[in-house]
């Protein structure tokens, strides 16, 4: 198995962008309504919104591959020193080899390069094996807040990485 991890192209946001979809899909669809998650989806993860964030620096993502076939992502917004996790997802097949904790153990060394402070993420509180997996890479809760996708309402865990000051 030939894992690799690099930063995607704007060429690749077709592909990044379907990958989105299906993997949020696969992780939370059956929680919302059909209509919700189409409207979340089409929101979310349209073409010209991952062509815009792959263009901004402030937007930073990763992409797996598994002997070239895209099997997972993630995305990480920087703001005033501080990375926000926005998103990690790993196609349902793949998860459990690994690739997740390659994913995050990368992302947070973009986050580091970029003179982060921290990382920040929001994850569900009902997501029991994410929240171990962020637990398992020093995230801490810190806070609880609620979510709201199109009058539907979640609970969430802010969870944080600080990073040691050079």
């Amino acid at each position: 198995m030939n894992i690799q991890i690099t930063k995607p192209k704007v060429e690749d946001a077709a592909q990044l962008a379907k990958i989105c979809k299906q993997t949020y899909t696969e992780a939370y669809g059956y929680v919302h309504q059909p209509k919700v998650l189409q409207f979340y989806l089409n929101q979310s993860f349209n073409n010209e919104i991952i062509t815009t964030s792959l263009k901004d620096e402030k937007h930073q993502f990763l992409i797996a591959k598994v002997d070239g076939e895209m099997v997972g992502y993630a995305h990480l917004f920087i703001e005033n020193k501080v990375g926000h996790l926005e998103r990690i997802y790993i196609l349902r097949s793949w998860i459990g080899k690994g690739i997740g904790k390659i994913l995050l153990q990368k992302i947070i060394q973009v986050a580091a390069n970029k003179s982060c402070s921290s990382i920040q993420l929001s994850v569900w509180t009902e997501d029991e094996r994410a929240i171990e997996f962020y637990k398992r890479a020093e995230f801490e809760i810190t806070s609880t807040k609620i979510r709201s996708y199109n009058n539907e309402k979640y609970n969430h865990f802010i969870m944080k990485k600080s990073f040691p000051l050079s």
